[in-house]
């Protein structure tokens, strides 16, 4: 009876730092543990984007009805999600104040797609939108912009449809004040430390260096994330 006591035990007090575990064998494994991969976003840092700067590209060739046609639905696609960078997004049109499209809204039912770790798309009067990581957002156009050079190290969403970016959102996280002592003290005692993410190579490589780690994998899916750590378990990781 004690060991099923203690696992218990043991899962409990995880759960109370936040640490779901699904396999008691897991627990069981720690002894045997060679490899810890990380998340970027919620596990490193805070989770808590923050938009920094809003740019709409045809800003100065809009009315006001017209951009804030934009603004609506923009607000309203990231309110369809329930990603951080989405979150970030339609907590800064809170912020100022500015709605949702009721009728968007009404013709988001059945209309609209969230790709996990991509994006979300949305078909309204005819044309299709997209709001999320650029390679997923220029799928849908095949344009060639690109992130300006000064935003390189910043989390960036854009928002665009299929014939143009029509806007993006530049925004900012805060690393954890324990992720650098913890991943130090993980390479310490000889685990093997390794950063996987879904977001773009500058901002995931700054991370890395922050924190001490050499190894990292940026743009990934969730799939991809889950495949590669598939493939080192074959490999005999713990």
């Amino acid at each position: 009876l004690a060991t099923p006591g203690v696992m218990s035990a043991a899962i409990a007090q995880l759960a109370k730092f936040g640490m779901l575990v699904t396999k008691g064998s897991a627990i069981e494994n720690l002894a045997n543990l060679t490899d810890v991969i990380f998340d970027k976003t919620g596990t490193l840092t805070y989770g808590k984007l923050k938009v920094l700067k809003a740019v709409y590209l045809q800003a100065d060739q809009l009315n006001s009805d017209e951009l804030n046609h934009q603004k609506a639905l923009v607000a309203t696609l990231a309110g369809m999600s329930l990603h951080p960078a989405s979150k970030a997004i339609a907590d800064s049109f809170v912020s100022q104040q500015l709605k949702q499209s009721n009728e968007v809204i009404q013709a988001s039912l059945g209309n609209s797609h969230e790709l996990a770790g991509a994006g979300i798309e949305l078909r309204f009067a005819a044309q299709t939108y997209r709001l999320g990581r650029l390679d997923y957002v220029k799928e849908l156009n095949r344009s060639d912009w690109q992130i300006p050079h000064e935003f390189s190290n910043k989390s960036v969403s854009v928002f665009a449809d299929q014939h143009q970016i029509l806007a993006f959102f530049v925004m900012e996280d805060g690393l954890r004040e324990e992720s650098i002592a913890a991943v130090r003290e993980l390479q310490e005692q000889g685990k093997h430390v390794t950063l996987l993410s879904g977001d773009r190579h500058d901002v995931v490589a700054e991370v890395a260096a922050q924190c001490g780690i050499s190894d990292y994998r940026a743009e990934l899916s969730p799939a991809e994330k889950h495949a590669y750590i598939l493939q080192l378990q074959q490999q005999g990781a713990v």
